[in-house]
């Protein structure tokens, strides 16, 4: 809940457990604040020990939730997590 105070679009965190199956990422994210994204029990599903968060003001791009992150891959080795900011 830390970052709200930036991007009020949308929000989203995925995480993997390096010590787990390798190329797993669990994520979460959708539109609106954090705080009405996540709650308590919707964070304890997100278990792992390497994560990345963002949290989305858009500049470019339409607002919906295909263009919240993190962006989520599958690709021949495995799952990718990412977040950039910019266009």
């Amino acid at each position: 809940f830390a970052l709200q105070h930036r991007g009020q679009e949308s929000c989203g965190i995925a995480v993997s457990d390096t010590e787990g199956p390798k190329g797993i990422v669990n994520s979460r994210k959708d539109m609106g604040l954090v705080s009405e994204v996540f709650d308590a029990e919707s964070l304890e599903k997100l278990k792992g020990n390497i994560g990345v968060g963002h949290v989305r003001y858009s500049t470019a791009g339409s607002s919906c939730r295909e263009n919240a992150q993190p962006l989520v891959l599958n690709y021949v080795k495995g799952t990718l997590a990412l977040a950039h900011n910019g266009n």
